[in-house]
């Protein structure tokens, strides 16, 4: 990967316009760059594919008799075998040149030899590979970015010109299908800007006259089955690119897929990475929003496959990018581009076409599968914007970016209507946005394929536990709980729970293991289920909040102060009230921490019936402040205030506190 500085907008108009309407694989779209760095959130994104790097410089550093087992089977085989077992298809790309093997030319020596000569290194090298990956990998890049010619740019990877690298194609067309037919060779990324950037012909226009040209190439293919892209920050620019490539192909009279191998917008603002110069400024929520933009437009533009670089971020990331590309922190917490992707990977599975409907104030991107119409819309400026899409059901989903509103509308004169707020617009581009507003995902259920009827319902057995059930009728054969607690975090927590479907009824119970969030907690929770045709419906979003069924709670509010109690009559309640408002105003003049949000405090009568409603807590309480939900839960007697507002007092010093240390770093 590779820092993209993005050109002023150039305006591309092509003649070639056979991708308007683009037809894909359906299985395996979407992927992630080093899903093996954490197979679980891999998991939880529900990716197809990744990729793996085999470094020739780094498994022969020495000679071409070595395989360096270290990094082979701790780093690379291992891997390979993990992803295969989770049932990821594994892409290898393969890249560098070990000092031994560099000519006086820097390139391979013998790259000019037949590829089965044994004086030609890189021949040798990728026969090996293919043997050892036999069977495992099927997919093969060949090389990374060739067109950055600047040899002082850290990016750059290949010394020579376009006849080596067309030398490089030809000898590893020859050996992967030599090893296997169902091998599918790839070419290597190109950026595009290099070349743009400095008015030079793209590089493969120059490659692609060299390959037609040749008449071995012409009878092999040109020597590559699959065109590879690499395109990042801007939805417009990265449709606009991978067009003007097809126009260059189409020059020549080739056709070839797209796979987007590495696509992101990567965060400038993310407080747990601090970068000295920002490239383009990014923020989380517009990170989140790239997901759906990115995808409709590579989708739009023709793109089979798409990948996201990548899944979590490494400490020494920073040697070759200064922004975080992960969608996953070194701490293991999700950034908001996380739940963004997850949820374009769950609505747009399937695909069969997408084209560009509309391209204006608002992105219109129409994605049709097999039994659902899905549309990705957004403001492409900082003004709000209305859009009407024609019905072709009797309900849509509508579905945000991250996947946490989703409400149900019906149509009016044949249309649903969307509102669209605009985008803040943190990086302008002509007279639009880099990144639009809020991504919308407007989801209409073909006929035939109507969704089935759905009985939910939830129990609180506070604070012992929380039990969910789904009824229907529908012959359901995999059904996941996704559930969500409602608290400050850095990133959303969410928990997918496989559950077995028994007879039309579903039924899942959260056992509090040693301690449950406090009263007052919001549980967002959602069904997927998925019938005997591949058919999957997501339930809407609902939200169950736990009580405390034992008292007959009342409440009142004075500022940021929630009051809940039970003993006591009204003018315990406001003394109370007063107290907390007046010592939540004076901690923070003395500290200089105002705390954000509002605070919920829950008044027992006696420090037992307080640790009756929590668990595996042994001493008496006067008092305890969770401070993830701005909660706290405190013992007062109505004949004893003073000690109820010392009580107070002394669980809000703790949430003032746990708000100056706490950091998603």
């Amino acid at each position: 990967m590779k820092r993209i500085v993005i050109v002023p907008m150039m305006a591309f108009v092509f003649a070639w316009l056979l991708l308007s309407n683009v037809a894909f694989a359906q299985s395996q779209t979407f992927g992630v760059i080093e899903s093996y760095s954490s197979p679980q959130d891999a998991a939880d994104l529900d990716v197809g594919w990744t990729r793996v790097m085999l470094h020739w410089g780094e498994l022969q550093p020495d000679s071409p008799d070595q395989w360096r087992q270290d990094y082979a089977e701790r780093i690379k085989d291992a891997e390979i075998d993990a992803e295969i077992a989770a049932g990821r298809e594994v892409v290898a790309i393969v890249i560098g040149i070990p000092d031994w093997a560099r000519d006086d030319d820097l390139l391979p020596q013998g790259l000019h030899l037949a590829h089965d000569d044994p004086d030609n290194t890189f021949g040798v090298f990728l026969t090996q590979a293919a043997e050892r990956y036999q069977g495992k990998i099927t997919h093969w890049i060949i090389w990374n970015e060739p067109d950055i010619w600047d040899k002082q740019t850290p990016g750059h990877t290949w010394d020579g010109d376009e006849h080596d690298f067309a030398q490089l194609m030809k000898i590893s067309w020859h050996i992967l299908k030599e090893a296997d037919p169902e091998n599918v060779v790839h070419l290597a990324a190109m950026t595009w800007f290099w070349d743009a950037n400095y008015g030079r012909e793209q590089y493969l226009d120059r490659l692609m006259a060299i390959l037609t040209a040749d008449p071995d190439a012409v009878a092999n293919n040109l020597y590559f089955d699959v065109a590879t892209a690499h395109l990042y920050f801007q939805p417009n620019l990265m449709y606009d690119v991978m067009n003007a490539w097809n126009e260059i192909m189409a020059k020549y009279d080739v056709v070839r897929p797209w796979w987007l191998v590495e696509t992101n917008a990567p965060l400038s603002d993310d407080p747990a990475w601090e970068i000295e110069s920002v490239t383009l400024p990014v923020s989380g929520i517009d990170q989140a929003n790239f997901m759906g933009q990115g995808v409709a437009a590579a989708m739009s533009a023709g793109a089979e496959r798409i990948a996201l670089f990548k899944l979590i971020d490494h400490v020494d990331d920073r040697m070759a990018n200064p922004e975080p590309f992960g969608l996953v922190r070194v701490d293991g917490s999700r950034r908001l581009g996380f739940d963004g992707y997850r949820t374009a990977i769950q609505l747009l599975d399937g695909a069969i076409s997408a084209e560009r409907e509309r391209w204006d104030a608002v992105g219109q991107v129409r994605v049709q599968q097999a039994d659902r119409q899905t549309h990705i819309l957004f403001a492409r400026h900082g003004g709000d914007q209305r859009v009407f899409v024609e019905a072709v059901s009797d309900t849509a989903d509508l579905v945000n970016a991250t996947g946490t509103e989703r409400r149900t509308l019906t149509p009016v004169d044949g249309q649903y209507e969307v509102y669209l707020p605009g985008t803040p617009c943190t990086q302008p581009v002509a007279d639009t946005c880099m990144i639009g507003g809020t991504t919308y995902y407007l989801q209409q259920r073909l006929s035939g394929t109507a969704a089935p009827v759905f009985d939910t319902a939830v129990s609180v057995d506070y604070p012992a536990s929380v039990t969910f059930d789904l009824e229907t009728a529908a012959p359901i054969v995999d059904v996941i709980l996704t559930y969500e607690v409602d608290q400050l975090t850095c990133a959303p927590e969410r928990v997918d729970v496989p559950v077995v479907p028994q007879d039309g009824r579903v039924t899942w119970t959260w056992e509090m293991a040693q301690a449950s969030p406090p009263p007052g907690t919001w549980i967002w929770y959602a069904w997927t289920l998925t019938d005997a045709d591949g058919n999957r419906w997501t339930t809407e979003r609902e939200r169950v909040q736990l009580v405390d069924q034992r008292f007959a709670w009342q409440s009142e509010s004075i500022g940021r102060i929630m009051l809940h109690w039970y003993a006591g009559d009204d003018d315990f309640a406001e003394a109370l009230l007063e107290a907390a408002d007046d010592t939540l105003s004076r901690l923070e003049n003395e500290m200089g921490i105002l705390l954000d949000g509002s605070v919920n405090l829950y008044v027992y009568k006696t420090p037992k019936q307080l640790m009756d409603g929590m668990l595996y807590s042994y001493d008496p309480l006067g008092g305890i402040a969770f401070n993830t939900h701005q909660t706290a839960l405190v013992s007062g007697a109505p004949d004893d205030v003073g000690a109820a507002k010392q009580v107070i007092t002394h669980e809000l010093a703790h949430l003032v506190i746990a708000q100056y240390g706490r950091t998603c770093t």
